[in-house]
């Protein structure tokens, strides 16, 4: 059983870091600081599993492992420690960065997105609220959690061949406009701009275009006055 725990260990210490990269990837926020937080977040999972495959000689993520005989199949009694509990908060700590951006496409991704980030969101959220659950003791010892994945598949299953999850579409229109050589912005109804191509920036002399969105139109292009005359009143 604890050969096994360490085994299973490899998949969950992966889990969230996944998860983000994953939600991050889907919703075109993947460039957020350069690239540099891909390796970042797998230090404190890599640390965290070679505490669990190490435990005996610290007992820092479990501070005892006991056998329940009075459950079939002398169930494992888990006392957890200091680096299970660190772990735990950082896991859940990705897990909610990751439906943030998710949150976020559902709000800005055109309709037929919306019901697929949704169908994302609900999926991830099942197991995480049953693990909690498992955490906070409310299971008696017994973890469920692997069962949640479960109603996570069908969920999943049911996004993937009815909503077309992971259709390709979004992604390459997202290449398209990042790639093309024409400058391009696009403004709300308040004339703030809430996108920005690459190739305007370098129009426009923007070194950080992602500071320019939110921003009013007029103002970053307070050194073009005549075209910002020119199209001030076009509808």
């Amino acid at each position: 059983k604890i050969f096994w725990i360490k085994v299973e260990y490899i998949g969950i210490v992966s889990l969230a870091p996944l998860w983000l990269l994953f939600s991050l990837t889907y919703t075109h926020k993947d460039k957020w600081g350069s690239g540099w937080y891909k390796f970042a977040i797998w230090i404190i999972p890599i640390i965290s599993y070679l505490l669990v495959i190490t435990n005996d000689y610290h007992h820092l993520h479990y501070l005892n492992i006991s056998y329940s005989f009075e459950t079939p199949g002398f169930q494992l009694v888990l006392a957890h420690g200091p680096g299970f509990y660190l772990f735990t908060a950082y896991s859940y700590l990705l897990l909610m960065i990751g439906t943030i951006a998710l949150i976020w496409a559902i709000i800005n991704f055109p309709q037929v997105y919306r019901k697929q980030s949704a169908a994302i969101i609900i999926g991830a959220l099942i197991p995480w609220i049953v693990n909690l659950i498992y955490i906070l003791d409310f299971t008696s010892g017994y973890d469920p959690t692997p069962f949640a994945f479960s109603v996570t598949a069908i969920i999943y299953y049911w996004a993937l061949f009815r909503l077309d999850l992971l259709n390709v579409i979004p992604i390459a229109r997202s290449m398209m406009i990042e790639s093309m050589r024409d400058g391009m912005f696009v403004l709300d109804s308040n004339d703030l701009i809430v996108d920005i191509n690459p190739a305007a920036a370098r129009i426009f002399g923007l070194s950080e275009p992602d500071k320019a969105v939110g921003q009013p139109a007029g103002v970053i292009l307070s050194d073009y006055p005549e075209l910002v005359e020119k199209y001030s009143r076009v509808f």
